[in-house]
């Protein structure tokens, strides 16, 4: 990553320094994650990972926060992770889609709500009721065993 004069002059003038958190106060990503547009490379960069780099000298793979609080760019709240430990992080910090909110469901709450009933009273066998929900008989039993949709009580 290079940055020049101008580039961190820009960066540190959108930032709210406090005793705590330093704040993004310019665009941000639908994640609340601050988006700085790097006109030496001409692109956007995360906002964070520009702080992280300005402290450390090292452009991070990923620039995690301890704060939990994304449109955080202060250094001390920083450090460098790899893939497997953002995804860790994000699961902990319940950050990741989940349920309806999921790219890939099929099913919303309402309806597993449903389904742990039917499934709770024990009349209908799993494909019975997956042919209601037009799914297969082992998201059901994935429902059943507490495999997904765990948040759904």
């Amino acid at each position: 990553m290079h940055l020049t004069n101008d580039d961190i002059k820009r960066f540190w003038a959108k930032v709210t320094k406090s005793d705590n958190c330093w704040l993004w106060n310019a665009g941000k990503d639908k994640d609340g994650y601050g988006q700085f547009w790097l006109n030496s490379e001409q692109r956007s960069i995360r906002a964070h990972r520009i702080s992280y780099f300005l402290k450390s000298g090292e452009v991070p793979e990923f620039a995690l926060h301890t704060c939990d609080n994304p449109s955080c760019v202060n250094p001390n709240h920083l450090y460098n992770g790899n893939h497997l430990q953002n995804q860790r992080d994000r699961v902990s910090r319940k950050r990741s889609a989940r349920g309806s909110k999921h790219s890939r469901h099929k099913l919303n709450e309402d309806q597993v709500k449903t389904i742990k009933e039917l499934l709770r009273v024990r009349k209908l066998k799993y494909v019975d009721i997956a042919r209601m929900f037009n799914v297969s008989a082992q998201t059901i039993y994935a429902i059943r065993e507490g495999r997904t949709w765990i948040h759904v009580q």
